[in-house]
């Protein structure tokens, strides 16, 4: 599940792996706890293959991953197909207004011009990602511009 910052990725995986048989990993929680912070996209695609490979169960949501389509490109080149992508389609305006409700002090708060900044950058890496994407995965696009009710709706029609 991808998607710009506070478009609810980690609200809706969150509902979607408590109604079904699946595990919940963060990718950018991944990389910290497992310090792979500076360590190029190779070592730390590979440390994800590595990591589902010892998941009992084959159902994971993963949550901010891919980043870049080089992530997509090398996680697929190395025999991992994701069963489907659900890609979080949210306005910069959605995702400014959504931040304003979250506290300051809170550990996912960002400052307008900081998040502005998160939101352009995924949406530039967005541009040769989602192509790929399209090509080599199942892709559900999906409105998270309204409520998360909605959205979720959309995501379990898909499945």
């Amino acid at each position: 599940m991808i998607g710009p910052k506070i478009s609810g990725k980690n609200t809706l995986a969150t509902a979607l792996v408590e109604r079904s048989n699946a595990k919940l990993l963060n990718f950018n929680k991944f990389c910290e706890e497992n310090d792979l912070a500076g360590k190029s996209d190779d070592d730390i695609v590979l440390a994800l293959i590595q990591q589902l490979s010892q998941e009992i169960s084959p159902r994971v949501v993963i949550t901010d991953f891919p980043q870049t389509a080089y992530q997509a490109k090398f996680f697929v080149k190395n025999g991992v197909h994701p069963h489907r992508v659900f890609i979080l389609n949210c306005s910069k305006d959605s995702c400014q207004e959504r931040m304003l409700q979250v506290p300051v002090n809170a550990s996912n708060y960002l400052p307008s011009s900081l998040l502005s900044k998160k939101i352009g950058q995924y949406n530039e890496n967005l541009k040769e990602l989602l192509p790929f994407l399209k090509a080599n995965t199942e892709t559900v696009e999906v409105s998270s511009e309204g409520s998360f009710v909605n959205s979720f709706k959309q995501i379990c029609a898909s499945i």
